[in-house]
């Protein structure tokens, strides 16, 4: 049943390992993050006093990245391993 949604949360999980290995919660921090982003379109069509974003406004998935990115390269100053991150474009 959730076959799919495991099998995303591992894929992106991987991509935030190449990035930092040493990152601790690579599962925990993909799957809040697909758990949250899905919450805000459903706030943002059901209940938009809940959000910042409407469905045609700012793009969610970027303010998700951004999060994603800035843990990583904090847990990477934290454990003097920094790595150098290009914040990518997400895709409309």
């Amino acid at each position: 049943m959730f076959e799919a949604h495991t099998q995303l949360v591992e894929r992106v999980s991987n991509m935030v390992l190449a990035i930092n290995p040493a990152f601790p919660y690579a599962h925990m921090l993909i799957s809040s993050v697909i758990e949250a982003a899905n919450k805000q379109h459903y706030f943002a069509e059901h209940l938009p006093s809940l959000t910042n974003t409407t469905m045609n406004g700012p793009k969610i998935p970027d303010f998700f990245v951004r999060e994603v990115l800035i843990q990583l390269r904090s847990r990477n100053k934290r454990t003097k391993s920094y790595v150098r991150i290009q914040q990518p474009q997400c895709i409309s």
